[in-house]
């Protein structure tokens, strides 16, 4: 009987999964920045939104085959794993990118949150129209880190491109006036755990 090398094939292990890890925050680097837990029973999820509205997030299968047929075994280098590795994480990673912008075009339609805009429409008021509609946290008087804003890369370089009037800076710091009232209401009015 030949030998095992458990630690061997744990390190490997961990090196390949590190990889994939690695390999999807690099190509789809939003993905990184969204909260995970580990939950190991149940259907779904119970979520909380703004208005204290409780919704049922059910469980999606993300499935792909990973074969490594025997003829392969001979000349399987390191490259090549990295390719099979690559080719499937690249799979789950966009199935990912998929389900999140389904589920974030679901919300936003449940609330109203949906401003229609072509890439040739993109404005610095149609930015503003959406600020008006999301709702924003702060930390003392700054916005709370963490917001992302996903566009395609043409739109991000259209983006890049705008500049504000000063009419659309004094809207842009109205509108985060506001914001910060009703963060510091909900903020006030928010039930704490006994």
């Amino acid at each position: 009987m030949l030998p095992d090398f458990p630690s061997l094939k744990s390190r490997r292990h961990e090196r390949l999964i590190n990889l994939a890890q690695d390999i999807s925050q690099h190509n789809h680097p939003i993905l990184p920045e969204l909260a995970r837990r580990t939950q190991h029973e149940g259907e779904g999820v119970l979520m909380n939104d703004i208005d204290n509205d409780v919704a049922m997030s059910e469980y999606e299968l993300f499935q792909a085959e990973f074969t490594i047929r025997a003829d392969e075994l001979p000349g399987l280098t390191n490259d090549k794993w990295v390719t099979k590795l690559r080719e499937l994480t690249d799979h789950f990673a966009s199935e990912q990118m998929k389900l999140l912008l389904r589920r974030v075009e679901e919300s936003t339609q449940k609330t109203g949150n949906v401003i229609k805009s072509s890439e040739a429409d993109i404005s610095v008021d149609a930015i503003l129209d959406m600020l008006e509609r999301v709702t924003l946290d702060f930390e003392g008087n700054d916005l709370s880190p963490g917001y992302s804003f996903l566009t395609s890369p043409e739109q991000g370089k259209r983006l890049a491109q705008l500049e504000p009037t000063p009419e659309q800076e004094e809207r842009h710091k109205a509108i985060l006036a506001r914001q910060r009232i009703e963060w510091r209401l909900r903020e006030a009015n928010r039930k704490l755990v006994d």
